[in-house]
């Protein structure tokens, strides 16, 4: 399926569980979850956990230049400053990441503005 959106083209042949290639994760998306202004999914990660930083971290993850975080297979790199809100480079849109749903395992994130087209 594509969204025609931000996410672009979703493997949704294990629905509920969808794979956003765009950024190379599988996601939870309930009945429900879609709307005309985004989408609630659980992203789940399969990368290592964060391992913190001296020089200041969000969420475990070690802050870089210009207030981003790489996140590696979770989401990317992320642009943070806004946070809850952060920018996702990959899709070039804003997500809204639940925080204290967010751990070594994933989190609950609302993709903002993400068409349903097909």
């Amino acid at each position: 399926m594509d969204t025609q959106g931000a996410l672009g083209v979703l493997d949704v042949e294990h629905d509920p569980w969808v794979r956003i290639e765009r950024l190379s994760v599988w996601a939870y998306f309930a009945d429900g979850a879609w709307s005309d202004s985004g989408a609630w999914a659980w992203v789940r990660n399969t990368g290592a956990p964060p391992s913190g930083s001296p020089g200041g971290t969000w969420h475990g993850y070690p802050l870089l230049e210009g207030g981003n975080v790489d996140t590696g297979k979770f989401l990317g790199y992320l642009q943070v400053e806004s946070a809850p809100w952060v920018w996702i480079w990959k899709t070039g849109s804003w997500a809204y990441i639940v925080p204290d749903t967010l751990d070594a395992h994933g989190a609950w994130v609302w993709f903002a503005a993400v068409a349903t087209g097909e």
